[in-house]
């Protein structure tokens, strides 16, 4: 008999890394021990009065109670974050009143939140019993140190994300490093390292004039770095492309070379990182959550958070002392490691414990 387990996650027509995540999952994966089915969200914050909010939750909350029947286990998909927390606490709390196994799996971190916590008796109380009964997954070390810490216990484990395959079937992975093709992909707000990656690719230009950036993504900074391109006198040399679709992402992963991510944001383990390894990219990113769980010990380049003044220089210098040899020899390396630890198979089985 199948195991039923209930994954509450965003509806996944919607753009972010969860629904994303999810949409991959719905589309690819099947199991012979595994029956799955969804419980989406009601989006969070926005223009809602206090008395609307409350409703709208205590309306999820109910439905939520209804869906639980015949479930056998429900995977909760909370960042660590003020708002999607707590909420997710309440359906921890209803979900072990009714008996079922929880499993949690950390996609997002933030440090104030973090820092709230640590400062807060009822906070720690409350999260130390909702980890310490569930079976607990983040996406970065640091995330599962906190939380081991927070539970006086080993509870939490590091995991991976993963890129949907179909993606890449027929995919030539056999990528050319005569001309830079700077690739950044995300949403573009103002911690996700869009103006950055602007400075760090002017920076380049100064010895590969021949070089390009294409941004993918929209968000309420976009408008800001278009004008920052513009002021930095390389208009001509970055291509602003908006959002994009599965099939044209290929495109755009199959006709540039090195992933350009300096994000200050407080990740988990961005999905565009391993589609870029899948695609045969050179990475450069900061060291923000789990991405130096991945990358470091490689020959990617992995920037320090903490000294963002010194990226642009050192990521110049690095690009100007590879050759094309190392290039490929780079992007070899990340296809192999993505195929050995970033499948959706290996990954999934692994939260749902099988």
């Amino acid at each position: 008999m199948k195991k039923k387990i209930l994954i509450v996650c965003p509806h996944l027509n919607l753009k972010g890394g969860v629904a994303n995540y999810y949409r991959t999952i719905k589309n690819n994966y099947s199991s012979d021990k595994f029956e799955l089915s969804y419980f989406y969200l009601s989006p969070l914050g926005g223009s809602k009065g206090m008395i609307s909010t409350i409703s709208s939750l205590l309306w999820q909350y109910l439905s939520f109670f209804k869906s639980l029947s015949g479930k056998d286990e429900v995977l909760l998909n909370p960042s660590l974050q003020k708002n999607a927390l707590p909420r997710d606490f309440i359906f921890y709390l209803i979900s072990k009143l009714f008996g079922k196994d929880v499993t949690i799996l950390i996609h997002g971190w933030d440090l104030n939140y973090q820092n709230k916590i640590s400062n807060s008796t009822l906070l720690k109380k409350t999260y130390r019993s909702m980890f310490s009964n569930s079976r607990v997954f983040a996406l970065a070390s640091e995330f599962c140190d906190y939380i081991n810490h927070l539970c006086r216990k080993e509870v939490a484990q590091r995991t991976v994300t993963f890129a949907d395959p179909e993606l890449f079937v027929g995919f030539d992975l056999e990528k050319e490093f005569n001309t830079l093709e700077f690739l950044y992909m995300s949403r573009i707000t103002k911690d996700k390292g869009c103006l950055e990656a602007i400075d760090i690719f002017c920076e380049i230009l100064k010895r590969r004039p021949d070089a390009s950036l294409s941004i993918c993504g929209t968000g309420d900074y976009l408008e800001q770095c278009k004008e920052h391109a513009n002021r930095k006198n390389i208009g001509d040399k970055v291509r602003f492309l908006g959002f994009v679709d599965a099939s044209e992402k290929v495109g755009i992963l199959a006709s540039t070379n090195i992933t350009l991510f300096p994000t200050k944001h407080g990740e988990g383990l961005p999905i565009t990182l391993v589609e870029s390894m899948h695609a045969g990219h050179v990475i450069i990113s900061s060291n923000s959550g789990g991405i130096k769980d991945v990358f470091d010990g490689t020959d990617n380049l992995i920037l320090e958070l903490n000294k963002s003044e010194q990226w642009s220089r050192e990521t110049s210098n690095y690009v100007f002392a590879l050759t094309e040899n190392k290039l490929i020899e780079i992007s070899k390396d990340n296809v192999r490691r993505a195929k050995e630890n970033h499948g959706i198979n290996r990954v999934f089985e692994q939260i749902l414990g099988a």
